[in-house]
């Protein structure tokens, strides 16, 4: 009789902490969703923002939520990221923004909230064709013509007859409803990027690393033109890329963009090994965000200066010279937690600082809250 209670209640915490479904239907005027609770497709226009930020999603259960494959259609991008449901609230994440949304690149990053406000009998949502779809008023070859799609468009999925599928076209102005054809309509993964990607969400990495790979990496991640144009200026022979295991669960990706005088130059990702839409560059105090071109899809550190990893003790030092004698400077350490960096130690000197009377190592430096409380007493 225990035996069976204990069944009973494992069977019924499994429901529980099964991923919410949510309606399908219209969640405001950019977002559609349709599906079942083994997947989920959905179309998200946010054009009236940016006239290039539409995105077909593809979302599969994993844990208490979901993961979510977005495709920017009209820029041939592809994003990671979560999707939950709080009510009839479906909140996205997202560790970059897709090209073609970088202006409102902080919405991805920190989240995007859309409410159910249309619940509708959908069956799922397609995506037409690079060539677009004709619409018609019927099932049939000798239909009438009612309207044309120009290039790919969100298609909400009705019924399906005889090679037809009927629906709806999913524009913010409220679209047309009719037929079209299947063959007008792309497989619910709607490029090969996003095949390949749902098969292995992460892109291979080689040592040394090759410079496909590196081109891989960067359309997951997309780091800043100014670090890969000084990367093809150096001429490596290889991508520049190394992998750092630091725990089963964690790693770290360190992307070279080019050695200069007296330090490196380098952007660093955390990859959280199954979790992929975890997976992102990495932003560190002490740097400003890497804005060396007008696109940005994330917030991100070019580091100027010469890292050390303990994988022992799981920290990170990064080492700072603002002259090449290296006499002053910045000097971070970071603990490597599950969630990413976590800063412990900021150690600063000032190039306008008296010369010590001995060599004072970077270690030995002033912390950088006793710097500040210093000015704050003069």
């Amino acid at each position: 009789m225990a035996r069976l209670a204990i069944l009973i209640w494992l069977l019924s915490s499994i429901g529980v902490c099964a991923a919410q479904t949510p309606a399908n239907g219209r969640y405001g005027a950019e977002l559609s969703i349709a599906g079942d609770d083994q997947s989920l497709t959905g179309w998200l226009d946010r054009s009236a923002q940016m006239p290039q930020c539409r995105l077909y999603l593809h979302a599969k259960p994993y844990g208490l939520g979901w993961r979510v494959l977005g495709y920017a259609v009209d820029t041939d991008d592809l994003i990671v990221g979560t999707m939950t449901l709080d009510g009839r609230t479906l909140r996205f994440k997202f560790s970059r923004a897709p090209r073609g949304c970088e202006k409102h690149y902080r919405d991805f990053v920190d989240g995007l909230s859309y409410r159910l406000s249309q619940p509708r009998s959908w069956q799922t949502i397609a995506l037409t064709r690079p060539a677009g779809a004709r619409i018609v008023d019927r099932a049939h070859s000798e239909a009438t013509l009612m309207s044309e799609l120009d290039g790919a468009q969100g298609w909400a999925v009705t019924e399906v007859r005889r090679g037809f599928s009927a629906g709806v076209a999913l524009r913010r102005d409220g679209g047309e409803a009719g037929w079209v054809t299947n063959d007008s309509l792309a497989p619910s993964l709607a490029t090969a990027a996003m095949r390949d990607r749902d098969r292995r969400p992460l892109p291979g990495l080689s040592s040394p690393a090759t410079h496909a790979e590196r081109a891989q990496w960067r359309q997951q991640l997309d780091w800043s033109t100014e670090c890969e144009a000084r990367f093809r200026a150096s001429r490596s022979q290889d991508g520049g890329m190394t992998l750092i295991q630091i725990a089963p669960q964690f790693a770290l990706l360190r992307i070279n963009c080019a050695a200069l005088s007296y330090q490196d130059s380098f952007v660093y990702a955390w990859i959280r090994l199954g979790a992929p839409e975890q997976t992102r560059l990495l932003l560190f105090p002490g740097f400003s965000a890497d804005r060396g071109e007008n696109r940005v899809s994330s917030d991100h550190s070019l580091v100027f200066g010469l890292d050390e990893i303990d994988v022992t003790t799981q920290t990170l030092l990064l080492f700072s010279k603002w002259r090449s004698p290296g006499d002053c400077g910045q000097l971070l350490r970071f603990d490597l937690r599950i969630d990413g960096p976590q800063l412990s130690e900021w150690r600063e000197r000032s190039c306008e600082a008296e010369p010590p009377e001995e060599t004072l190592s970077p270690l030995d430096w002033p912390l950088k809250e006793e710097e500040e409380e210093e000015a704050g007493t003069q």
